[in-house]
């Protein structure tokens, strides 16, 4: 599973209640932050 397959879950059970922090930790695992990733500015 790709980190963007696993950014869509995690949109997914945000609208569904999940606390963002949470999914916040959950995408780290997948995906260390990178701001040339994922800052667009």
């Amino acid at each position: 599973m790709s980190a963007s397959d696993v950014a869509k879950l995690l949109a997914t059970d945000c609208g569904k209640g999940l606390d963002p922090a949470e999914a916040a930790r959950r995408l780290q695992a997948y995906a260390p932050y990178n701001p040339a990733v994922y800052d667009p500015a």
